[in-house]
């Protein structure tokens, strides 16, 4: 019995491993981390959280996921996939190996590498020359007094933090396109800690900078717990070093209210760099085709070749057009708001169920955008109730969409006296749920649906 329950579980997380693959060209391949950051989301998980460690990837298992590949999208490694941790790409003893045989396989592919830098030396980094088109995310947290590495030690108990510092050197030395990230703890290391580690990145070449505002749960130690108000804060420090740096900087999560296609910031030495789109800049229209929103307007100049745009800035409109290949990468950064294909599922679930009233339960962050997107884009008969779901699981201050479970959506529906006869449909995020429809408690939707007697479905 314990080994057909071994042979199911490794069945269950290779089938998450290639569904991975198939979908989003995302490829884990070792749960083996090297560092402990304090932020992990994996130290302060709520009892019951199914999440799954995976040994280093067997080149047979690497060779199935490459033949599920999309050879016209970026292949991620060292991303998270639903639950399965994630680690550091490069502690698994064939890495390199790993990422020549994806460029062999897909020879024009773009290849992202997420890492911490510990193990980013020059013999690491001279091969990623022969990788092109290759970039890496850095996730450097910290880099302020590099001579002790005090505040890096801090987050990440690192103990190359240096090494990790100073590969920002040698990426910049090589050539090597990358981005920065750093989860912001101001209230661990200091405001100007954060202000050093984005302008060192700036200094380096960093393509862009992500700041990840921080997260807890409910059962994070008391240290790593803040006010809300340090949110706000937190983006009033970041806009004012826009105004310092090169670099674009957003922050993430967006507290989005609208599907304005607005203009984070522009990649140097991009299509939209040379064509002279700026931060701030509204696209209002691709081509002649009206923007809907963010994510709209981000894929149709991704699609395009040498696409006009029609840009306000201020209070002036004016058409800008885009050198670039078709599927190039446009230099563009924006915030991520509400696909339009979003809303036209929500709709073809309506008519599935033959309702005219429909319950949609979202995340708190995605409520505002989607609650605007079906009043912007849709015009049909069909009647969207949004209603945003609280993360009592999880607790703390965590909002996302991808954490809420089962029992988050059937408390909401308590809370609002849900009634069947009303709604006979329930819409929720497919983010929160795995292949098998399960969540990160290991219970499925359909519980929902037998619960409350009405038809739940995923968009």
């Amino acid at each position: 019995m314990e080994y057909r329950a071994n042979a199911d579980k490794k069945s269950y997380i290779e089938s998450m491993l290639f569904d991975s693959a198939r979908r989003s060209n995302i490829l884990p391949i070792t749960s083996t981390c090297n560092v402990r950051c304090v932020f992990c989301s994996h130290h302060q998980n709520p009892p019951g959280i199914e999440s799954y460690r995976i040994p280093p990837l067997t080149m047979d298992q690497v060779h199935q996921a490459l033949a599920l590949m999309d050879g016209g999208k970026p292949v991620v490694i060292g991303e998270s996939v639903t639950k399965i941790m994630e680690g550091e790409p490069l502690t698994h003893p064939r890495c390199i190996e790993i990422l020549q045989e994806i460029r062999r396989a897909l020879p024009q592919t773009p290849i992202q590498l997420t890492t911490n830098g510990t193990l980013l030396d020059r013999r690491v980094v001279e091969t990623f020359t022969t990788l092109a088109p290759f970039s890496i995310n850095l996730s450097l947290n910290s880099s302020s007094n590099s001579s002790s590495c005090s505040g890096r030690t801090k987050l990440m108990q690192d103990k190359f933090a240096e090494r990790a510092i100073k590969s920002a050197v040698l990426l910049k030395e090589y050539n090597i396109p990358f981005h920065g990230s750093v989860v912001a703890m101001p209230h661990i290391t200091g405001w100007q800690d954060l202000t050093e580690t984005i302008l060192y990145l700036d200094r380096h070449d960093a393509k862009s900078v992500r700041v990840f505002l921080p997260g807890f749960t409910r059962l994070a130690p008391a240290r790593l717990q803040f006010d809300f108000k340090m949110w706000d804060e937190l983006r009033r420090h970041v806009d004012q070093l826009r105004t310092r740096v090169s670099v674009p900087i957003t922050c993430e999560p967006e507290r989005l209210i609208d599907l304005n296609a607005k203009v984070a910031g522009v990649i140097k030495n991009t299509p939209s760099y040379r064509a002279g789109i700026k931060p701030g800049d509204i696209i209002l229209a691709v081509n002649g085709e009206e923007v809907l929103s963010r994510v709209h307007a981000f894929h149709m100049v991704l699609a395009a070749e040498n696409p006009v745009l029609k840009i306000k800035r201020d209070q002036n409109v004016m058409d800008m057009k885009l050198k670039k290949q078709a599927r190039e990468s446009s230099g563009l950064v924006m915030a991520y708001d509400v696909h339009p294909d979003t809303v036209l599922d929500m709709e073809m679930a309506a008519r599935r169920h033959r309702s005219r009233r429909v319950l949609v339960l979202c995340s708190r962050l995605a409520y505002p955008v989607l609650k605007r997107a079906v009043e912007k884009l849709y015009d049909g008969d069909c009647s969207f109730h949004i209603q945003p779901v609280k993360n009592r699981y999880f607790g703390g201050n965590i909002m996302a969409a991808g954490l809420l479970v089962v029992d988050d959506f059937d408390a909401a529906l308590k809370r609002m006296n849900f009634n069947n006869s009303y709604y006979r449909v329930v819409l929720l995020p497919a983010v929160a749920f795995d292949i098998r429809g399960r969540d990160l408690t290991g219970k499925s939707y359909l519980e929902l649906e037998q619960r409350w007697n009405t038809a739940v479905e995923l968009v």
